[in-house]
């Protein structure tokens, strides 16, 4: 025999009331506590992760930081040793001497690429282990030569992309002085940013979050690559964050800046 099943007007028995009351009694409270528990732990939650990421957003700034001002030490270290001056002074003079010297700059960072000694007029003279690669028209830019011979300090180029085999780089400008204080020539060093794109690749994890690079032009020059077994690049990298001004996309044009000529910089926002 089957049960009369409970339908919309029937009244429910004593004994089912009470059960229904009793089941709701247990049930309400326990929907209180979870729901104000959440309620009350997100804002923390939130928080909590907010100040993470920023405490490790701030730690990979300081990694990428401290590695720059070594790079900049190494520069700065090699462009005082004499026979790099000597060879610019005295005409060629001690090429091989000079040479070592180049070679032990070298030997600083697996990163660097090229240490070239140029002439107050941007002209390669010495270069070790390879010859110096020109960014569209010139080896350092007029604006750049102007302004090693006023400040006397290193100066960073913008970011320079080869995408066939996507290797990201800039270049350190030095001055090279004499001990009488005289600049005499310049010396340039191409250093390659792997070690600065691992550090923003590090930043993936298993809830998606990622972190990019701006430089002064408003150009994300690091991107994390979500995928780092795959040689492709993110597709926002090199793109700019804003409207160009004219003399930017000038200045990247002839320098072929972020590899500009196979792939134009465009804006995403």
């Amino acid at each position: 025999m089957e049960k009369a099943a409970w339908r919309p007007g029937m009244k429910l028995s004593l004994t089912a009331r009470i059960s229904l009351l009793l089941a709701l009694a247990a049930i309400i409270p326990l929907l209180i506590i979870v729901t104000s528990t959440e309620l009350l732990s997100r804002p923390q939650l939130v928080a909590q992760r907010a100040n993470g990421m920023s405490v490790d957003a701030h730690n990979r700034v300081q990694l990428i930081d401290a590695y720059l001002s070594e790079r900049l030490h190494d520069v700065q270290t090699i462009s005082r040793l004499p026979f790099l001056q000597r060879y610019i002074v005295e005409n060629g003079a001690f090429k091989q001497e000079a040479l070592d010297e180049l070679s032990s700059g070298d030997q600083r960072d697996a990163n660097y690429n090229t240490w070239s000694l140029l002439n107050l007029d941007g002209q390669s003279l010495l270069s070790y282990p390879l010859q110096p690669q020109a960014h569209g028209k010139y080896l350092v830019l007029p604006d750049a030569l102007q302004k090693i011979r006023q400040s006397r300090q290193a100066i960073l180029s913008d970011v320079f992309y080869d995408p066939t085999i996507s290797e990201a780089s800039i270049d350190i400008y030095m001055p090279v002085i004499t001990p009488t204080a005289a600049v005499v020539g310049i010396l340039r060093v191409t250093l390659v940013l792997d070690y600065i794109w691992n550090i923003i690749d590090s930043q993936a994890d298993s809830i998606g979050s990622y972190a990019f690079l701006l430089d002064h032009n408003g150009v994300r020059i690091g991107y994390t690559n979500m995928d780092v077994s795959n040689i492709t690049q993110p597709a926002h990298l090199f793109e700019a964050i804003e409207p160009l001004s004219i003399q930017t996309k000038r200045l990247i044009a002839d320098e072929n800046l972020y590899g500009n000529t196979l792939a134009p910089v465009k804006v995403f926002n």
